[in-house]
């Protein structure tokens, strides 16, 4: 019986080819996103699942109270030996922190390395593969240093690494204990970090570098701090622990702004890569369920177009005895062919769209759905399609008596149209909600580039790596001799730079109010010729200058001793401190957490610095010789290549020992937003494809309404009516489900974008253009694609069409 059935469906479908060449297409496109989709979501999911200690590993990080990004990815390195002594039930607390940028010298390279510091113990928490050396011993000594696969070849080429000795920053010789694999493209470190090609001794830097607080401080989140825990603990029973860890161990001004919390290891990708506060893994599964859900409502709408036409024969088979439930088994076949048909051809496009979209942090490969779920998925995809767009038609279809059916000549005909239209406007809802949805966010990505690049109207070029001390030693030398340069109009250092997002906090309390009564400002330290670098203007007051000694401190012993400093603060700071005006703030004190008292001599507009889409923050500037890492180089654009190469010579004159690393400040604003064009290009490809597959549907039901409504036309040009007069009719009758989708999805959506839009300080308005232009486009592609039906029924000769029953 089953081979009848499949040879009875193989005929059925190559006799209505059309039919099922868009039923194909539309849940070949469908399931291609669906699994495409899945496959990322089963590759987050997969993340260092390979570990032994999986399950028991917890990330502990800090939330920060009165944060806008209140959950850090680390915490203060401190808290890892807190942890240890509170918590003597915790197995292992292991540290990873560092990505200090200093120059790796060997006899067979010298360049820039991130130099990771971790804890000798990490190996027994994450236990990576080693190629050459003893995990339990290769970080017990205090300069010593295990490097990856591709550092070992980087620096040594095919030699043995193990033993040999790399040099850090030109005086701090290690020996190479260990080489470990690359880390493996399923770790939770290779999407934060990227390549870990150095890791050394966490204590060891401690040593080098003790009075290094914004690496080492109670405050500096710089240590990525995870604890493997007993089985009979969980993730509720654990941050139970950590409460009060803070109040009973931090210093004093710690106790309101800062809580320890913990999550499995599983939860730590999909908790810091969010869109609009929900988990990327949400995010792929949302949008690849919904292009598949409106495949099934096309494939639905079409399956239920034919099947209706063959209500005769469906009522034949009912007279001569044939039962309702063989017929449905029959239609289900069908379908079954079809949908499996579109599974095989999507799973060889699967890894072509994957190649697209993967990237160095975050390979994708089809491998990724060789997991027990992914295998399931991929046997159970196409029954679950069949059952979704089969078995509602074929129930509805096999349902009707034969005696109607031979009466009416097609059965229940207006409940197959009123079903048509359902399906249509279902589809074109979830359709036009994606195209506003993506317009929204495309357009607010460009308003937030187009603010942040108002700071690269000239071009400016930034150089890293200045937070160095033997670089900061000549760096006024170095600013000197930039700023004779042909082309070079100013040049300035800062603690960072716009587009970057990270930043320092001070703890402040007002002048003779009690030191517990603190609140917290964000501190940039710069130059004076920052401001005219960045366009910030002056409010009142006056700018820093060089000339008052008390506008800046050289080096951090002169910034954390008690004494004066002059400052410079935003108007969001003079909001934040209760002051009624700028006027009003030049002049007023505060006094930092270690009983500095800084003056406010100046109050400069908001100007958004740090991150992408962020808000303004109450900012206090502050010249502080030692505490910068960038130099800003504002140029001229008529010299602009000439100009890069004299600062590159002269660099290389003042620091022969260290390599320039530089980039222009709008390629550094392209690369902040680049996770976010990526975000944009899922959004944007599940767009098109919704909006695809509901065209291939509209253009199959256009040749099947009319096929079925040929009699009708013919009459009305009997009646006189002419071919423009028929057109309108069957373009209104297709445009109606349209605006009723229209109508539907745009409240939704307004309220939908507004909540995510209200989440940025500087957004776009959600103008009546972008529901009104979804609904015309939407409107003018339904018309595109119906018109050659259209068009070809309304030019019928009556006398063709009065035959056609």
């Amino acid at each position: 019986m089953l081979r009848q059935a499949v040879l009875m469906a193989f005929r059925v479908l190559a006799k209505n080819w059309l039919y099922t060449l868009l039923s194909v297409a539309s849940l070949i496109i469908g399931i291609t996103a669906f699994l495409t989709n899945l496959a990322a979501v089963e590759r987050i999911r997969a993340m260092d699942r390979d570990l032994t200690h999986y399950d028991r590993i917890y990330h502990i990080y800090s939330h920060w109270l009165n944060l806008d990004v209140a959950r850090s990815f680390a915490t203060s390195p401190k808290a890892a030996r807190i942890l240890e002594t509170r918590f003597p039930e915790f197995e292992q607390v292991v540290r990873l922190g560092g990505n200090r940028g200093l120059v790796v010298t060997t006899d067979r390279a010298r360049q820039y390395e991130p130099i990771y510091l971790t804890d000798p113990n990490f190996f027994e928490v994450f236990d990576y593969e080693f190629i050459d050396g003893n995990p339990a011993t290769a970080l017990t000594s205090p300069f010593s240093a295990i490097l990856s696969e591709s550092a070992a070849t980087r620096y040594f080429g095919n030699e043995n690494a193990v033993g040999k000795t790399v040099t850090i920053d030109g005086q701090h010789v290690f020996t190479v204990t260990a080489v470990i694999d690359d880390l493996p493209r399923t770790s939770h470190l290779r999407i934060g970090l990227g390549t870990v090609g150095v890791m050394v001794p966490f204590d060891t830097y401690e040593r080098l570098y003790p009075e290094d607080d914004t690496a080492f401080g109670w405050g500096a989140d710089a240590a990525l701090t995870f604890a493997l825990v007993p089985d009979s603990l969980t993730g509720e029973e654990i941050n139970n622990r950590l409460t009060g860890i803070v109040t009973d161990n931090w210093p004093e001004l710690f106790h309101e702004e800062l809580e320890i919390e913990a999550r499995p290891l599983g939860r730590l990708f999909d908790d810091i890569v969010e869109i609009g506060g929900v988990s990327l893994s949400d995010v792929l599964l949302g949008l690849g369920a919904v292009v598949l859900l409106v495949a099934c409502a096309n494939f639905a709408s079409l399956v239920f177009a034919q099947n209706v036409g063959r209500a005769q024969e469906v009522a034949l088979r009912k007279a001569v005895g044939g039962g309702r439930g063989r017929i449905v088994w029959q239609f289900f076949i069908e379908g079954l062919v079809i949908s499996g048909l579109a599974v095989c051809i999507s799973i060889p496009l699967i890894p072509v769209v994957l190649d697209l979209l993967s990237s160095n942090r975050f390979p994708l490969g089809f491998d990724a759905l060789l997991t027990a779920r992914g295998a399931i998925w991929l046997v159970v995809l196409a029954p679950v399609v069949t059952l979704i767009g089969c078995l509602y038609p074929a129930l509805r279809v096999s349902s009707q008596p034969p005696g109607m059916v031979f009466r009416q000549g097609e059965g229940a005909g207006s409940q197959a149209a009123v079903l048509r239209m359902t399906i249509v406007v279902f589809q074109f809802v979830l359709a036009i909600g994606l195209f506003i949805g993506t317009a929204v966010t495309l357009a607010q990505q460009r308003h937030l580039m187009n603010f942040d690049l108002q700071y690269a109207e000239e071009q400016v070029l930034v150089i890293d790596r200045m937070e160095n001390p033997k670089v900061q030693a000549r760096l006024s030398t170095l600013k000197e001799r930039v700023s004779a340069l042909r082309g070079v109009a100013a040049v300035a250092a800062s603690s960072q730079v716009p587009s970057e997002n990270t930043y320092s906090n001070g703890f402040y309390y007002e002048t003779g109010d009690d030191p517990e009564n603190t609140f917290r400002l964000t501190q940039t330290f710069a130059d004076p010729e920052f401001f005219d670098i960045y366009d910030i203007s002056l409010r009142a007051g006056r700018m820093l200058t060089r000339a008052n000694l008390v506008d800046f401190a050289a080096s951090i012993d002169e910034f954390t001793d008690a004494g004066d400093i002059n400052a410079v603060i935003n108007m969001k700071a003079v909001e934040h401190l209760g002051w009624d005006s700028a006027a009003q703030a030049v002049g007023q004190s505060v006094v930092t957490g270690g009983g500095k008292q800084v003056t406010v001599v100046g109050v400069v507009e908001n100007k958004r610095i740090r991150g992408a889409g962020t808000g303004y923050d109450p900012t206090v500037f502050m010249t502080v010789d030692a505490l910068v890492r960038k130099l800003s180089i504002e140029l001229d654009t008529d010299t602009l290549d000439s100009s890069v190469q004299n600062i590159e010579r002269t660099w290389n004159e003042v620091y022969p020992e260290y390599p320039m690393e530089w980039k222009f400040l709008d390629e550094r604003f392209a690369a902040v937003y680049e996770a976010s064009q990526r975000n944009q290009y899922f959004l944007g490809i599940a767009c098109l494809f919704a909006f695809l597959i509901s065209c291939l549907g509209l253009f199959g039901l256009a040749g099947y309404v009319a096929e079925t409504r040929t009699k009708e036309i013919g009459i009305r040009k009997v009646m006189g009516a002419s071919a423009g007069r028929i057109v309108r009719i069957l373009l209104w009758d297709f445009s109606k489900p349209i605006l009723i989708a229209a109508a539907i999805v745009w409240p939704i959506a307004y309220l939908a974008l507004r909540s995510y839009l209200d989440g940025f300080a500087e957004r776009i308005d959600l103008s009546p253009l972008f529901f009104v232009g979804s609904g015309g486009l939407a409107l003018g592609v339904a018309w595109l694609v119906v018109a050659a039906h259209v068009w070809r029924a309304a030019r019928t000769h009556p006398a063709h069409a009065l035959r056609h029953e």
